[in-house]
């Protein structure tokens, strides 16, 4: 009888030895898994500022591809958006080229591409 109940102390003991084993090796792969730089591709919304009582005829989305961290991909990416400053932009057709500057993203992104890399942009009187 005193064998049994070493027996179930030493499963007892073991499987909270391997409770917590899982729980370190989640805790470490978390920890090492939010700073593994990804590749993500994302449809965002064209942003345009500045365009007073004009109307303008442009597209609505780009494709950004992004390099980043899981960490700063989980808090940049629903807010992503194409900033467009409309008030240098007279009469006309104009292609403007995007670029990182018009993204708002820290500098610890990487912005790879853009799908169209220039848009254009027709303003009516």
């Amino acid at each position: 009888m005193l064998h049994r109940k070493n027996n179930v102390m030493v499963n007892r003991q073991m499987f909270i030895l391997k409770i917590v084993a899982l729980f370190f090796g989640f805790f470490l792969w978390y920890i090492i898994g939010m700073h593994h730089k990804v590749i993500i591709s994302k449809k965002v919304p064209l942003v345009f500022y500045n365009q007073a009582t004009a109307c303008f005829e442009a597209p609505e989305f780009v494709t950004v591809t992004l390099r980043c961290s899981r960490k700063d991909c989980a808090l940049v990416y629903p807010m992503l958006a194409v900033h467009v400053d409309l008030q240098r932009v007279s009469v006309g057709s104009h292609v403007l080229k995007l670029d990182r500057e018009q993204l708002f993203v820290s500098q610890s992104i990487d912005v790879i591409h853009y799908s169209p890399a220039t848009i254009t942009i027709t303003r009516s009187a």
